[in-house]
């Protein structure tokens, strides 16, 4: 961990342990994952009809007709009914931040807060939600506030869901005062640091939360503000976050920074935090390049997990939870979904076949992977059979597909201009230490065959797997949860 950043979290974990309280938790976009494991934009993309549109940069609607918007609404509402990472929101739960600002729609923070008993007064933010909620009380450890900037779930006409209503939100919420008193008040004469979990910054409207919530205050330049995660794209937008707001990015994902921030509160004073929930739940996360028709054993492998995972007598209370992307991927979506899925009470299995290491979506997965610290050991890795991992040259044959992709690009400019060639390259220069180092991690190798269909006639099918790897894969899954358990 860089000097910066410890340092960073050590004075944060000082404001959130002061008397005060003096930390404000910003929850951005990027958490929004539901219980089916399905980010924000893959499933939006999924449920648009053809003539209306989903703009997954900002996160917004364009409407052909009312039929249209009324269904979308409906879906969005549904979709955020049911999302929160348990055990992220778990892990946040524990720490006595006076004021929780969330950018999406949901109440799942909320919904926690009410099961551990924890009294907090929340609200919502509309052009005309001030008097609605001033008499919420001034921010504090003692009394919490929730409040949900960009609209909330319960009143349908505060979504921003289009281009429009985000300009008018803007409109009424930059000027000073717009927020309900206490909240304003509590911005500008006690907030000393902010954390930033799932944001990217490259929207506008982000940018702009920061030049409101941080900038329109008292002593900005002595304020901390951290964010994870580092996962920006544009090197410019890091420029101006750390220019404009003194922001600094840690490669952390949320469940590590709310870790490492619970550890330096515990090093301060033990009692200042919230007992942790022995029940929590726990998840493990599958990645794998899905189905084609070149090889429909593929998901038989992912099948056998899930179901041995679900029936394991280490998952008798239901506290575990298997996620699995039966999702195509968007470009770049794999790396959110990863980023989501590992940490504190989680783990993550990949399935490395041949079709992963020839898919770029795949591919940049592992690379995000690689750059995490697993010091944990928290990411379980399956060789099938079709992978060429082990013979001599199979480094200079992925390296030389790989190289060939780059090349195709070069030679069309439109292909060029979208943006991709140098995660292309990225992964060129990389598949020669990724498969070296899958040969040094813990795994377990399968083949194809390994895996069958007890009778393909009954429904459900059942999945079985070969006396001679049935106790090692057992073995696996057993792992798997114990690991998740730590913390």
């Amino acid at each position: 961990m860089a000097v910066e950043i410890e340092n960073a979290y050590k004075t944060i974990a000082r404001h959130i342990t002061s008397p005060r309280g003096q930390c404000v938790l910003i929850l951005g976009p990027e958490l929004a994952i539901n219980k089916d494991g399905i980010g924000y934009k893959t499933y939006f993309r999924d449920i648009m009809p053809n003539n209306s549109k989903y703009f997954d940069l900002e996160n917004l609607f364009y409407f052909n007709n009312s039929t249209d918007r009324y269904s979308i609404v409906n879906k969005v509402l549904e979709y955020y009914e049911s999302v929160g990472d348990p055990v992220l929101i778990e892990m946040i739960s524990r720490i006595p931040f006076p004021l929780i600002i969330n950018v999406n729609p949901d109440k799942a923070i909320n919904r926690t807060y009410n099961c551990k008993g924890i009294n907090f007064s929340g609200g919502y933010f509309t052009k005309d939600s001030k008097t609605i909620f001033n008499s919420i009380p001034l921010p504090s450890k003692e009394t919490p506030v929730i409040y949900n900037i960009f609209g909330s779930i319960e009143a349908d006409q505060s979504l921003i869901l289009n281009h429009k209503k985000l300009y008018e939100t803007i409109q009424y919420l930059l000027p000073k005062k717009s927020l309900p008193d206490n909240i304003e008040l509590f911005l500008n004469e006690t907030a000393s640091s902010f954390i930033f979990l799932g944001f990217k910054f490259d929207s506008w409207q982000y940018q702009l939360l920061c030049h409101k919530l941080i900038v329109n205050s008292s002593n900005n330049d002595l304020k901390t503000n951290i964010s994870s995660t580092n996962i920006i794209e544009n090197e410019n937008v890091s420029i101006i976050m750390n220019d404009s707001f003194a922001m600094k990015f840690t490669a952390e994902n949320p469940i590590q920074c709310i870790h490492n921030i619970i550890k330096c509160c515990e090093q301060i004073d033990l009692e200042s935090l919230r007992t942790r929930n022995e029940n929590s739940a726990y998840s493990t996360f599958i990645s794998y390049a899905r189905k084609d028709d070149s090889n429909l054993e593929r998901e038989n492998i992912v099948n056998l997990i899930e179901d041995k995972f679900k029936n394991n007598v280490c998952n008798q209370n239901n506290l575990f939870q298997l996620f699995r992307d039966r999702n195509d991927l968007k470009y770049g979506d794999s790396i959110d979904s990863f980023m989501t899925h590992i940490g504190i009470g989680k783990s993550v299995i990949r399935v490395i076949s041949h079709k992963y290491l020839t898919s770029i979506y795949c591919m940049i997965e592992a690379y995000r992977i690689h750059n995490y610290s697993d010091e944990d050991k928290r990411i379980f890795t399956i060789i099938m059979s079709d992978a060429d991992i082990h013979s001599t040259d199979s480094i200079s044959k992925y390296k030389k597909y790989w190289f060939d992709k780059c090349q195709i690009i070069l030679k069309d400019q439109t292909k060029l201009s979208n943006g991709n060639y140098d995660d292309y390259v990225s992964i060129y220069r990389f598949i020669d230490t990724f498969l070296a180092e899958l040969a040094d991690q813990i795994y377990l190798d399968l083949d194809y065959s390994d895996i069958y269909i007890k009778d393909t006639t009954i429904l459900p099918q059942e999945f079985i797997i070969k006396d001679s790897k049935k106790q090692k894969f057992e073995e696996f899954i057993q792992e798997v949860c114990t690991t998740m358990k730590k913390q």
